[in-house]
């Protein structure tokens, strides 16, 4: 019985040797900072802004690029070829 009270005695000394109270060494990575960009009325500017912050136009380069943005084209609100949708239809 004595011996398993020493055995259990050093184990238990092994455990709490094991957690230690040491600092972490490596510092925690810094997360990127958020830019706001904010606007009104005339936005063209701010938009300009926005690109230059994003990077260079990659030309919407096919697969994944280390740097830069991929414009996404948009569609004009107005329609001009399309013609009307009809809730009449059958």
């Amino acid at each position: 019985m004595d011996n398993r009270m020493n055995l259990l005695a050093l184990a238990a000394v092994a455990v709490i040797a094991a957690c230690s109270s040491d600092s972490v060494t490596n510092p925690a990575p810094v997360p990127p900072q958020a830019t706001v960009v904010t606007a009104s009325g005339n936005i063209a500017a701010k938009v300009d802004d926005f690109r230059n912050l994003l990077g260079a136009s990659n030309g919407g380069t096919a697969g994944e690029q280390p740097t830069g943005m991929a414009p996404v084209p948009t569609r004009s609100t107005t329609r001009t070829t399309s013609p009307p949708i009809s809730s009449t239809q059958p």
